[in-house]
């Protein structure tokens, strides 16, 4: 995911990318303290997983998609993929509707699936 992707699901100008913990890779992009709130984080392997879980966990409501991945669930402001033992999990911050966010969280996993699997 680049720096366009993530302004173009938060609908706002973000800083670059920073990287998270190497044994579980994530990436958070954030809004400059002077812009309004944003934030877009993806998440791969067992953090991924491990947030879904919880999710499931505290009964949060899914949105089964289908044609993305092996399996993919979406929630308000997050979607999580599964490609073979892989999870990906996509998470917005920001000021746009939850069905606006759907579509972009739709968009950009399936932009991300495909670079994942290959």
């Amino acid at each position: 995911m680049t720096l366009q992707d993530a302004e173009s699901l938060a609908g706002s100008p973000l800083q670059p990318g920073v990287e998270g913990n190497p044994s579980s890779p994530s990436c958070s992009y954030g809004s400059k303290p002077t812009d309004p709130t944003a934030q877009v984080q993806i998440y791969l392997g067992d953090g991924a997983k491990k947030y879904y879980d919880i999710d499931v966990m505290l009964m949060h409501p899914f949105t089964d998609i289908s044609g993305l991945g092996d399996e993919a669930h979406e929630e308000n402001y997050a979607i999580f993929v599964r490609v073979g033992q892989l999870w990906i999990a996509i998470t917005v911050i920001d000021h746009k509707t939850e069905a606006e966010n759907r579509a972009g969280l739709e968009t950009l996993a399936h932009k991300v699936v495909p670079l994942i699997s290959s």
